[in-house]
Order: C-alpha cells, then structure tokens, then sequence
C-alpha cells in the first residue's frame, strides 16, 4: 500500500509567483560607462560646451557606434549626412543651439532652453527625457515595451562631448508571454574639433 500524497496545491501558487518575479526582476541590464576619473569635473556652462564635435563615433575596429547629432537632435537630421555637431550658447546664458553640419551648411538645428529642456547641474548638462514604445526590427523577434530615456551630456577632461543615454523600461516578450525590466546605460565621447 502507498500512503496518500501530499496535496502540493497551496505551495504551487507561491512558487510560481516566486519564479515569475524572479524572471521580472533578472530582464536586461547593460552598462557601458567610463570611469569618473575620465570626466571634468568643475561645474559646466553653456560656454564650456561651445564648439564643434565629430558627429559620428567609430571604434579602432571600424564600428559605427552612435551619432551626437541623432541623440541632441532626433529625427529632425538625415542620420547619414551629417559631419559635424555645433554647439552655440546664446550671448544671455539662456539657451543652447544645436547646429547639424554637412559641407559647411546647417542642415538642421534645435535650441535647448535653460528651465525648460536643458538644466545644467554640477559637472553635467540634462536634456531631460522621454516616453516611448518600441518593439524589434528583428525578424523572428517578438517584443513590445515602453521605455523611459534620459539624455545628459558632461565633458572629458580633455573637452570632448561624452553624452550619457540611460534607458529603463518594460519588456513584454509575445511568445511566451513574459515581462522583463530593461536597463541601459552607455557613455560614447564625441571628438571636440573646434
């Protein structure tokens, strides 16, 4: 004869439970930042960030990394034109002029307002954040999420732009039905060329 077996049913709810916040909790984090010794670090101005900086980053491997003008100026710039990045502060300290550059010419622009989009605090310039969605481009990959960016920039010790883009968020996977938090943060440095 075998004795009855324990019925299991109480500590299956718990479990799963456990398990499906474990799964949420693990999601995706990435962090490619440089050290703080790599950083300036007396308070920044409008004019310490004047100048023009490379636009495109690439690695000694010859990767593509980012592009300064994408980040500052979002979808206002053809991504692929544009060679330099110039930063002009007004004549009052109020506000910041993003200028796009291909062949000497200004293809596109944006002014940051001091209080409105941009603050300056300490050694680092925040211009602010943003809601979105995305899903994957991917084929075969099936994703949704809703992410939170920020953007702020400080300078190296050498004056180059070194923009930080900190990104957290939901990640629903489709199949299986699964939710992951998202974490990013990741530093590119931009040559000063002027």
């Amino acid at each position: 004869l075998r004795a009855p077996r324990p019925d299991a049913g109480p500590l299956r709810q718990p479990a799963a439970a456990l398990l499906g916040l474990v799964l949420l909790l693990a999601g995706c984090v990435a962090n490619s930042t440089f050290p703080s010794s790599y950083f300036r670090t007396a308070e920044i101005t409008l004019d310490d960030l004047a100048g023009e900086y490379a636009n495109v980053v690439v690695t000694p491997e010859g990767e593509y990394e980012g592009e300064l003008a994408q980040l500052l100026l979002g979808e206002r710039v053809d991504r692929i034109s544009v060679e330099r990045v110039r930063l002009e502060p007004s004549v009052d300290g109020s506000k910041l002029r993003c200028l796009a550059i291909t062949s000497g010419e200004v293809v596109a622009s944006r002014t940051f307002e001091v209080g409105e989009n941009l603050e300056l605090a300490g050694d680092t310039a925040n211009f602010g954040s943003s809601f979105g969605w995305f899903d994957s481009d991917q084929p075969g990959a099936f994703h949704l999420g809703l992410s939170r960016e920020k953007l702020t920039l400080r300078l190296s010790a050498d004056g180059d732009a070194v923009p930080r883009l900190r990104e957290y968020g939901l990640v629903v996977l489709i199949l299986p039905p699964l939710p992951l938090l998202l974490y990013e943060e990741k530093d590119r440095a931009f040559q000063r060329i002027e």
